[in-house]
């Protein structure tokens, strides 16, 4: 009887087990189709978005070009004009941070080209979020909601190139260079394709049409105004070389003398690049001058204004104090970028755990619930993988202005010390110098000094090493104690499957 008992108990328990296995396979056929049906729903949203052709017969005629309309797609329309108007985007942010240092404008004709240029991205600005704000408030002239995103960039780019021309005006600079001419002369040349793309099937007498042939015309313009720039560069040999006062104030812009993200990208030194890049630079002079904070008469000054003295404060000179009390909040200050930037290089790792895990459970959970569910939005994955990139990027950014201000820092060290040990020895008797030679005396001072410089060079070393260590074991420990359940979880698992194995596929024990 109890023989039977426990046979009757091991087959509910296989008929349970199976049931487990095959459920969502063959048990599970309404859910099934109920998760088919969300994919094709949420296909046919993404081909709604898109304006994707459903009955194309090729990829495309599918997803490039309407046959039906002789246009192309909202999406293929978008992805070509932002792509055009990206490198616009890039060569303005990169010569925003620099415009001091273009060349100054030759001629009033410039300045009022420049004038032209900003009528004609503020004209770009006001009549493009014209023809969005048109579809919201009238149902004849709706557009897709791709191409309202794609007017909305091309708005925001061009107000940041309207910005940098404003800017150049300020700094009285030229702003004509390669990079910005090939990059506007591209995006104006997308007003007239979209010119035609709205042509075709909407008409000329549609606003949505007329307003961005305007614009095609107002670029129009802007190449005329371009060609008359370059007419004018070709007029002025002297704008090949950095001469008189361009060249004074380029070898006066420091670091110290620029802005914060001049600063931060190191793009005060794109001048001096370019003039090695034309094979100006020949002598010592030809490179920038030293900031002020570098030359040895501000250093010596703010080392003797913070050396303790006898007469003054009563107190015995003391290197480490002098050194401190002139260099020591900077050198702290320096060692939040190192704090910064090791905090953000574990960041990384941090938010690729999240991010896996986010997409772990998305993907076991139905579909039908994977848009309602607390916490798994689709924001969210982009929100990971974007702090991701920006922690990488803030990182990189942080160490290399660590490297560079600790060593700015540690040449002031050095500059102080050897002034320093250099009036200390002229007031030495000669009597106790003249067991050594010179050459000895200047070997110990070298020593010495490199012996101080490479401790403030590895003092932030010497804490950051330890902490980046005690958080990896955290973090190692936390991931290990995880994997270590999970792995006793399956193995109690399987050892209670064990007395399955002995079944038959009837169910009867052998």
């Amino acid at each position: 009887m109890e023989a039977n008992m426990d046979r009757l108990n091991v087959r509910e328990t296989f008929q349970t087990f199976a049931f487990s296995v095959t459920r969502g396979s063959a048990y599970d056929r309404p859910v099934l189709l109920g998760d088919a049906h969300s994919e094709m729903s949420e296909g046919d949203a993404l081909f709604d978005f898109c304006g994707f052709v459903r009955n194309g017969s090729s990829f495309r005629t599918r997803y490039i070009l309407d046959e039906a309309k002789l246009t192309l797609t909202p999406c293929a329309e978008s992805a070509l004009m932002l792509g055009q108007h990206l490198p616009l985007l890039f060569f303005t942010i990169v010569n925003l941070v620099s415009v001091s240092h273009l060349r100054r404008i030759p001629t009033l004709t410039v300045n009022y080209l420049i004038w032209l240029r900003i009528s004609i991205a503020v004209l770009t600005c006001l009549l493009i979020f014209f023809s969005a704000f048109l579809s919201f408030i009238s149902s004849l002239y709706s557009l897709k909601s791709v191409i309202i995103i794609q007017y909305g960039l091309i708005v925001f780019i061009w107000a940041i190139y309207c910005g940098f021309l404003l800017t150049s005006l300020y700094y009285t600079s030229w702003p004509r260079n390669k990079e910005i001419v090939i990059s506007v002369m591209i995006a104006s040349k997308c007003f007239i394709l979209l010119t035609v793309t709205r042509w075709i099937p909407l008409g000329f007498s549609d606003p949505r049409t007329y307003i961005v042939f305007f614009l095609a015309i107002f670029h129009i313009f802007g190449s005329i105004a371009n060609i008359v720039e370059w007419r004018i560069a070709k007029n002025l040999p002297t704008l090949t070389q950095l001469v008189g006062a361009d060249e004074e104030q380029m070898l006066a812009n420091t670091d110290e003398s620029v802005g914060f993200l001049s600063r931060m990208f190191f793009c005060w030194v794109n001048p001096l690049i370019k003039k090695g890049y034309s094979g100006q630079l020949q002598r010592v002079d030809d490179l920038f001058q030293l900031p002020p904070s570098l030359k040895i008469s501000h250093i010596q000054e703010v080392f003797e204004e913070n050396s303790p003295s006898q007469f003054t404060d009563a107190e015995n000179f003391s290197l480490a104090k002098s050194l401190w009390r002139s260099f020591g909040i900077v050198y702290m200050a320096v060692g939040l970028g190192k704090l910064f930037g090791d905090v953000l290089s574990f960041a990384g790792p941090i938010l690729l755990h999240f991010l896996v895990t986010w997409l772990e459970v998305k993907t076991a959970l139905p579909l039908d619930s994977k848009n309602t569910h607390e916490g798994l939005e689709l924001s969210y994955g982009y929100l990971y993988a974007f702090c991701m990139f920006a922690a990488s990027f803030l990182s990189a950014v942080s160490s290399i202005n660590y490297n560079f201000y600790v060593n700015k820092v540690s040449l002031r060290i050095r500059a102080a010390t050897v002034t320093a040990l250099y009036d200390h020895i002229t007031r030495v008797p000669m009597h106790k110098l003249s067991g050594f030679s010179s050459g000895e005396i200047i070997n110990f001072m070298s020593t010495d000094i490199d012996r101080i410089v490479n401790f403030c060079n590895s003092f932030h070393a010497f804490w950051s090493l330890p902490m980046q260590l005690a958080i990896a074991l955290f973090l190692l420990h936390r991931e290990a104690t995880a994997c270590l359940y999970h792995a006793g979880f399956e193995v109690k698992h399987v050892r209670g499957l064990e007395p399955l194995r002995d079944l038959k596929d009837d169910g009867r024990c052998v």
